[in-house]
């Protein structure tokens, strides 16, 4: 009985152990495969694992439970442990099958990813084969569910140990990508960064320069050095004029390694806020990091900055080339926005400024005032190629909501959503809620798990925004564990939010089943982000 029964922990435990080297793989995946990043993650978002720390710690206690009671005579105790150990094993994998198929971002099998599930399941398979050789078969399926708990640290070694490997096969996609990239000299590669706002100037610079221009754009979030040296080497032609990327970085010398393989000649820098404080660490670490776009431009070059942001005047004496700005309401920028009048079904504004010799109307179905800081940058590019202002009034019409980010859906029974899901930061936050507040006598909703990588400002900047909410919001439903939506609770209280119509929910699904309940027609829904799996 005892042997049956250590079989079959021994069979369960090895398959938990891959199914969570699968979803591990799929956390370091979206931390960039950085060692540092993954087990930063998994330590201060421990429910990003499938257990949380509790759950966690009870799995090992068990186990050590069980492997102590090898050390007693009676055989029934070890029966009953082994069994209990067995249904803790299969429950687990039946959970992280579950959230497998559910996963937030799909995991996508590349082969980097492959090599790191080889040598990861190696790894396993070694210190599985040493528990055989060594232990009774009794003890080893033992060693196996113990094993199985550590899956993430296994990868975490491994992620080191192919480190070098993976380091040698990016240098030469990078060195292939910038050959590739020398062969169009007359290109204008026009690089795009920022704290926030750098996905939609993207598409609404690409829908301006179109007009007139065969141009390439980066696809999605692709906004990586690796990301930018595979569309270069794949999908860049010689019929492509202008090439439009996205530049995303998480620390000093991210965007740097960006211009190293896209070579811009151009730049647009959105703004500089807090997104990403806990990885770049300070505030000023984000100015430098953000500034190695403008440093890379070439003299004959052009540099789009912000007026609006306190920290321009830094960053604008890192230039070489001419610098043009943009804003809202600043007649000392080139080109800005005037007169604007924000509903709930778009915007439209006028464009003056410096550079421009009479006011313009523009209209768009873009919501929110920030959006239309963006819109501008884009005008001022397109004005700046000589495209005809007719035709970037065209494409600022025609430029359509980027999907998950104050995108507006109408699902047919009188509801409203808006998605503003795919991430979030202090200044996006604050817009959508102005937005929300826009839509007048209909009952306000907001669905959210707050906003993360702010460092050690995360509280803080979460209980502001919990009371904003509390101004605008008839009724909320916050998503994950108590300790992370602690400070939007506190700040919706601080804001005077009735106890009555706030909701804590753990999960989306939840979440939805809880609107389910009360929504009814002529209500507006707001989804502010949704965290990766990685943030459970």
């Amino acid at each position: 009985m005892e042997i049956s029964l250590s079989g079959i922990l021994f069979v369960v435990s090895v398959t938990f152990s891959f199914l969570l080297l699968r979803t591990s793989l799929q956390w370091s995946q979206q931390a960039s495969y950085r060692p540092e990043r993954f087990f930063a993650r998994v330590l201060r978002y421990p429910s990003g694992l499938i257990f949380s720390t509790r759950s966690f710690l009870i799995g090992i206690s068990v186990t050590l439970l069980v492997s102590s009671a090898f050390c007693l005579n009676d055989s029934q105790v070890r029966i009953i442990l082994i069994a209990l150990l067995s249904v803790v094993m299969i429950a687990a994998s039946s959970r992280i099958n579950q959230l497998n198929k559910n996963e937030k971002k799909p995991f996508v099998y590349t082969s980097r990813a492959t090599r790191l599930f080889a040598v990861a399941s190696l790894i396993s398979l070694a210190l599985l084969g040493t528990a055989l050789e060594n232990l009774s078969f009794e003890k080893a399926g033992i060693a196996a569910a113990f094993l199985a708990l550590l899956g993430p640290f296994i990868l975490w070694i491994t992620l080191f140990l192919v480190k070098p490997l993976e380091d040698q096969i990016n240098r030469y996609y990078l060195k292939d990508a910038e050959r590739q990239r020398k062969k169009f000299d007359d290109l204008l590669v026009l690089g795009i960064t920022g704290s926030y706002g750098k996905t939609t100037t993207k598409h609404v610079v690409q829908e301006v320069v179109s007009q007139k221009y065969i141009s390439l754009m980066t696809p999605g979030s692709v906004n990586t050095d690796l990301g930018l040296a595979r569309i270069i080497r794949q999908e860049l032609k010689p019929l492509h004029k202008i090439f439009v990327a996205e530049m995303g970085a998480r620390q000093i010398g991210d965007i740097r390694l960006c211009c190293d393989v896209a070579q811009p000649t151009w730049g647009i820098l959105t703004c500089i806020g807090t997104a990403h404080l806990e990885t770049f660490g300070s505030q000023q670490n984000i100015v430098t990091g953000k500034s190695e776009l403008v440093e890379a431009l070439p003299e004959n070059g052009k540099c789009f900055l912000n007026a609006d942001d306190p920290f321009t005047p830094e960053i604008e004496k890192k230039a070489k080339c001419p610098v043009i700005t943009f804003g809202v309401e600043n007649s000392h920028a080139n080109y800005s926005a005037f007169e604007i009048e924000v509903s709930e079904h778009g915007s439209s504004f006028s464009i003056g400024g410096k550079s421009v010799s009479e006011s313009l109307r523009f209209q768009t179905t873009l919501l929110g005032c920030h959006n239309i800081r963006d819109i501008v940058s884009a005008i001022a590019v397109g004005a700046e190629l000589g495209i005809d202002w007719a035709r970037i009034r065209q494409a600022v019409r025609a430029m359509h909501p980027v999907q998950h980010r104050l995108q507006l859906m109408d699902k047919g029974n009188g509801i409203v959503v808006i998605d503003d899901s795919f991430n979030s930061n202090p200044s996006g936050f604050s817009a959508a809620l102005e937005v929300l507040s826009s839509f007048q006598n209909k009952r306000k909703f907001l669905v959210t798990p707050g906003m993360i990588e702010l460092g050690d400002q995360e509280y803080t900047l979460n209980e502001e925004i919990g009371k904003k909410a509390a101004q605008c919001c008839d009724f909320v439903v916050l998503v994950g564990n108590e300790k992370r939506v602690a400070p939007l609770i506190s700040g919706l209280e601080k804001g005077g939010f009735s106890k009555e119509a706030l909701f804590t929910v753990p999960s989306l699904k939840d979440a939805q089943h809880q609107l389910q309940k009360m929504q009814r027609p002529g209500d507006v829904i707001l989804f502010e982000n949704d965290l990766p799996d990685i943030y459970g």
